[in-house]
């Protein structure tokens, strides 16, 4: 009797270690998860933040472009202000007058 006994308390302390293996391993498997997110989320973050400085970078180019336009045609026309006669000038002076006249 006392060997069935002994039997099922060595199939016990097994069963026992098993299970301290099964949840020693598990909770490495859970640690190991959690890095493994913590990687995914920082490349996330860190693709994300490197979009956001080229696409900025980008519209800050573009925004610089466009003003550089800007800046060339109103210097275009204020030449062509500056070169108009100033005859024509006070010829259509007049004229707006008289059109205003007449209303």
């Amino acid at each position: 009797m006392k060997s069935l006994i002994d039997d099922i308390l060595a199939v016990e302390g097994k069963a026992n270690t098993a299970l301290e293996e099964a949840r020693a391993r598990a909770k490495a498997l859970d640690l190991e998860a959690d890095a493994e997110l913590r990687r995914i989320e920082e490349g996330v973050a860190t693709d994300v933040t490197r979009r956001i400085a080229e696409f900025r970078a980008e519209a800050e180019k573009k925004h610089a472009d466009e003003a550089a336009r800007a800046q060339s045609e109103h210097q275009q026309a204020l030449r062509a202000l500056e070169q108009t006669p100033e005859a024509v000038i006070a010829t259509q002076a007049r004229r707006v007058v008289a059109r205003f006249r007449e209303m």
